[in-house]
């Protein structure tokens, strides 16, 4: 995973009161599809960083339109640094755990994948973010696992 900051600047076209770009018509808090003959971006719909480590340089747990992702950089200790994802369309089973009234652990989803491996993807919040995260990211699985 590599994190840029970047700037697009997005010819768009107004249309029944609506911004279109390319004929795709923006919706509000929605990923746009960006994509030339060099590059192509994947957008985050959700974005989680574990509870008191809230660095996104440390941790994170995401999913976009095509994945599902959690990472753990442990900079002192490089075995202990952990990068798991899979595609929408490699998942089996997705299991929610919720412990949101829990002081010391964070709930999470367990993605089982086709090839029997897995791994967990962590949601520090509250009770009513934390099942926003679940619902949303199996959703997107749901309308994405073709």
């Amino acid at each position: 995973l590599k994190d840029l900051m970047v700037k697009l600047k997005l010819k768009v076209e107004i249309r029944d009161n609506a911004l279109f770009y390319k004929d795709k018509k923006l919706q509000t808090n929605s990923p746009i599809d960006f994509k030339t003959a060099k590059y192509s971006v994947e957008a985050i719909i959700l974005f989680k960083t574990q509870g008191a480590f809230g660095d996104i340089k440390v941790s994170g747990n995401f999913f976009t339109e095509k994945r599902i992702a959690s990472y753990w950089i442990d900079k002192n200790d490089t075995n202990k640094t952990n990068i798991d994802f899979a595609y929408y369309s490699d998942i089996d089973t997705i299991i929610t755990t919720f412990l949101t009234t829990s002081l010391t652990y964070a709930s999470f989803l367990e993605v089982k994948k086709i090839n029997g491996q897995k791994f967990k993807v962590y949601v520090d919040a509250d009770s009513a973010e934390t099942r926003d995260f679940f619902n949303s990211a199996i959703a997107e699985w749901i309308k994405n696992r073709k």
